[in-house]
C-alpha cells in the first residue's frame, strides 16, 4: 500500500471512532510526517466490487519493442468524456492488463457501466529499460485529442507527474485548465481494502458522465 494512502486509512479510521484495526506492523509505518489526503465524498452508493473482471487479454508484446508499444497506445487516444491514468499504467498496456490490477480496473468499468465514449486511458509515464518514468509530455500531447473533462489519477506517483510539489491529497485539483480527480493508487485498493474502495466508488459516480 502506498505510505500515502496508508496515512489517510488511518485518519479516516480515526475520524470514525474505529480504533486498532491496523496491524502492529501497519502502524509502523505511519509516520507522523506522512501526507494526510483529503477524500471527496459523495453519497451511500452501495459499494459493488466484487466478483472477477472479465479481461480481454491483448498480445504481450517484446519489453524491448517501445514503437509496438506506442502503436498499442492509438487505442486509447480517442475523444473521450474522461481520461484515467497511473504511474504504472504503460506496463498494463504492454501486458493487456492481466494482472490483479487489471481486473480490478476491469471490475471497476463494468459496475460503472460507462461506455466507451466515456473513459479512455492514457500513460503519464513512459517505459525505460522496462521500468515506468515520469512522462508528462506525453500525457498533454495525448491530451490534445482526446479532450476530457476531466482526469482521474491513481497514486501519489502519478499525482507528481502532474503536479509537481503540490501536496498530495484526494479530490479535484486544476492545471491549466484540467479538472484532475486525485485517487488512491489502485495497488492499495488490494486485495479487498473496502474503506478505499468505497472512497473511489462514490467519486468515480459523483463524477459519472451526464445521460441525456
Amino acid at each position: 500500500m502506498d505510505l500515502s494512502d496508508l496515512g489517510f486509512y488511518q485518519s479516516v479510521l480515526r475520524a470514525r471512532g474505529i480504533r486498532h484495526v491496523l496491524s502492529a506492523q501497519e502502524q509502523t509505518h505511519c509516520v507522523d510526517t506522512s501526507p494526510e489526503p483529503v477524500p471527496v465524498m459523495a453519497g451511500h452508493e452501495q459499494l459493488r466490487f466484487t466478483g472477477h473482471g472479465q479481461t480481454t487479454a491483448k498480445p504481450h508484446l517484446p519489453e524491448s519493442a517501445a514503437h509496438a508499444l506506442s502503436s498499442v497506445l492509438l487505442e486509447y487516444r480517442r475523444p473521450a468524456y474522461c481520461v484515467w491514468s497511473y504511474f504504472n499504467l504503460p506496463e498494463d498496456i504492454q501486458k493487456g492488463f492481466t494482472n490483479p490490477r487489471g481486473d480490478l480496473i476491469t471490475n471497476i468499468i463494468n459496475n460503472l457501466q460507462w461506455n466507451k465514449m466515456n473513459y479512455t486511458f492514457w500513460p503519464l509515464s513512459s517505459l525505460k529499460r522496462n521500468h515506468a518514468v515520469p512522462d508528462s509530455d506525453l500525457f498533454f500531447s495525448g491530451l490534445k485529442l482526446i479532450k476530457p473533462v476531466y482526469a482521474f489519477i491513481f497514486g501519489s506517483k502519478a499525482f507528481h507527474v502532474l503536479l509537481g510539489d503540490r501536496k498530495y491529497s484526494y479530490g479535484q485539483h486544476s492545471l491549466d485548465g484540467l479538472q484532475i480527480i486525485s485517487l488512491p493508487d489502485f495497488d492499495s485498493l488490494l486485495p479487498d481494502n473496502r474503506l478505499l474502495k468505497y472512497l473511489v466508488w462514490n467519486v468515480l459516480k459523483q463524477f459519472s458522465p451526464p445521460k441525456y
